[in-house]
């Protein structure tokens, strides 16, 4: 498997892992690749998301309207 194959596998399997009451919530996809301890042979891929609703409780707490 080449690495492109793995990251695309691991994109895959994450984003079907959102759950469905998510998913047409979502309005922000994020990848960020890290290292592991800092050693770049051991790279690390978070993906994370935002929803409507989450931004909406966000702003509660906002500091001002900006």
């Amino acid at each position: 498997m080449t690495f492109n194959d793995h990251l695309q596998h691991l994109v895959e399997r994450a984003l079907a892992s959102i759950p469905a009451a998510d998913a047409s919530d979502i309005y922000a996809v994020s990848f960020l690749i890290d290292n592991e301890d800092d050693d770049p042979r051991q790279p690390t891929l978070t993906i994370g998301y935002n929803t409507e609703t989450q931004a909406r409780r966000s702003i509660q707490d906002a500091s001002d309207q900006a």
